[in-house]
């Protein structure tokens, strides 16, 4: 049981790693409408390509957490960044 726990933590530090740094980028873009629409494409690319595969417990985690940032990106709630950083 801890392994499989210590797995779901591990899938879920590598995505959130991930989400963030495209996340990052738009902040360090001063959230220019340009850098949002990149970021969107990739993370929305992220999205179709992980809703392609079998739902597996790391497929779906690393598909919650992109949709997340999607939602986060498109309706420009920055101040949840910081909550995503605590994560």
């Amino acid at each position: 049981m801890m392994e499989f726990i210590d797995r779901e933590r591990e899938w879920g530090k590598q995505t959130l790693l991930e989400v963030l740094s495209v996340l990052q980028a738009i902040e360090f873009a001063d959230y220019s409408e340009k850098t949002r629409e990149k970021a969107l494409q990739k993370l929305s690319s992220a999205v179709k390509e992980l809703s392609r595969k079998d739902p597996t417990l790391e497929n779906l985690l690393r598909l919650g957490l992109y949709t997340y940032a999607v939602e986060l990106v498109r309706e420009g709630r920055w101040e949840e960044l910081g909550k995503l950083r605590r994560v």
